[in-house]
C-alpha cells in the first residue's frame, strides 16, 4: 500500500474512533454505550497496528541499506 493509502486509512481509522467515543456517550442502552467502546478501540488498535507497520518497514529498509554498506 502506498504512503498516501496510509495516511486515508489512518483518517478513517480516526474518525471511526471518534464516531465509537460519540455513539457511547450519547448511548441510552449498555449495547450502543459497548458497541461505541469497541469500535473505539477497534480503531485504535487498527491504526496502532499501522504504525506498528510502517515503524518495521523503515527499520527493514534501514538495516538492508546498512547491509548494502557492510559489502
Amino acid at each position: 500500500m502506498d504512503n498516501l493509502g496510509k495516511w486515508i486509512i489512518g483518517g478513517v481509522m480516526g474518525v471511526l474512533a471518534l464516531l465509537g467515543l460519540y455513539l457511547a456517550s450519547h448511548a441510552v442502552d449498555q449495547v450502543f454505550y459497548w458497541f461505541g467502546l469497541g469500535l473505539t478501540l477497534f480503531a485504535l488498535l487498527f491504526a496502532f497496528g499501522l504504525m506498528k507497520r510502517a515503524f518495521d518497514e523503515a527499520d527493514a529498509k534501514r538495516a538492508e541499506d546498512l547491509e548494502h554498506r557492510a559489502d
